[in-house]
């Protein structure tokens, strides 16, 4: 028997009693209210079969935000994560401090380059794509050498902390800030996590860099207020 899943490109979180569906593909968020989120579950954790007459179970699937069929997709995994405690750095002395000696130009140009990157995986590509990149790369890199330095990456953040305000305002642009900065840090052989989190009432949605305890590009206060969604 056939039954409900969810496709490789499709993640889920259930925050606040509701659920919401992000597309890679499409870049896109998708909520269910507390009504339908039961219903949901039980399709997807108890194997609802897609015989059973539901109209938003359908509405998902001709979305291709449900997968039908036995052993295609993957059952609901929701990302077990735990959200740091800690600064790696003080974004805001170190956004204000300009360049120093310490900047190298081989730091600006790998910068500039970073967000080159991570603005074509966004705008010319896909959401998928930059997801997929990011996880290849990290674990490719985590075989060779698990371990985190994390006073070296404290050293580079600062740097990308410094020089990034002559490049591009990080406000309101958390999803291409942190990517950048996910690309910067991998020139310099480190590979932290990429986080994606959503909240409701409103709905908003955000991200971040982190590794351990340690938040790279935000703070603790703020990441705490998001439900994550994905973690690469």
């Amino acid at each position: 028997m056939s039954h409900y899943r969810l496709p490789s490109h499709v993640h889920i979180c259930f925050p606040d009693d509701a659920a919401v569906l992000l597309d890679l593909v499409r870049d896109k968020y998708f909520g269910l209210d507390p009504s339908q989120v039961s219903l949901l579950r039980t399709a997807l954790t108890k194997g609802l079969a897609p015989e059973t007459e539901n109209g938003i179970l359908k509405e998902l699937a001709a979305e291709d935000l449900l997968t039908i069929g036995t052993g295609e997709g993957r059952e609901v995994a929701p990302t077990v994560f735990e959200h740091g405690t800690e600064v790696l750095v003080d974004i805001d002395t170190e956004s204000r401090a300009g360049v120093d000696a310490d900047i190298r130009f081989s730091d600006v140009v790998t910068l500039v380059a970073s967000f080159i990157a991570a603005r074509y995986a966004l705008q010319v590509r896909c959401l998928n794509y930059a997801v997929q990149r990011a996880r290849r790369r990290k674990l490719i890199a985590n075989q060779i050498n698990p371990a985190f330095d994390i006073e070296h990456a404290r050293n580079v953040v600062r740097r990308f902390l410094r020089i990034r305000p002559f490049l591009y305002a990080a406000h309101d642009r958390c999803l291409l800030d942190s990517l950048t900065l996910l690309e910067f840090l991998a020139h310099y052989e480190l590979f932290p996590t990429w986080v994606l989190g959503v909240r409701t009432a409103p709905f908003m949605a955000h991200a971040w860099v982190q590794h351990d305890r340690f938040v790279f590009n935000d703070t603790p206060a703020r990441t705490r207020c998001y439900t994550p969604i994905l973690a690469v």
